[in-house]
């Protein structure tokens, strides 16, 4: 349950340090794996659509004169899609922390698989 929890707040390392830590639990390694690979999965989504969002606002810009809201309104939908994120990383912390602490093997849609397979579980 921790290392579901940690991810809030330490973004991968919370999840890394329990991962290494607790070496003789498949239980506890498979939920801090899962929510390693989470991370790395929000922050390569970050990047890519922070990268889009960058590259379309200038193109906005400076197809359309330095008049143009598009660079507002571009940084105003990345900065909403990143409350969606925070919302989405929160929910899903929440849940499968409580998963974990009920004992339950609960996955995460293809990233359980993931971590199931590199844990060989």
């Amino acid at each position: 349950m921790l290392a579901e929890l940690l991810q809030l707040f330490s973004w991968i390392i919370g999840p890394l340090i329990i991962f290494f830590v607790k070496r003789d639990s498949p239980f506890v390694r498979f939920h801090a794996l899962q929510a390693i690979l989470w991370q790395v999965v929000m922050m390569m989504f970050s990047i890519v659509f922070f990268v889009v969002v960058i590259a379309v606002a200038v193109a906005g810009h400076r197809s359309s004169g330095s008049t143009s809201f598009a660079p507002v309104l571009f940084m105003l939908s990345f900065y909403a899609l990143f409350v969606l994120f925070s919302l989405a990383n929160l929910v899903i912390a929440i849940y499968f922390a409580i998963k974990a602490n009920s004992g339950a093997w609960a996955s995460y849609p293809i990233l359980g698989r993931v971590a199931r397979s590199i844990l060989g579980i």
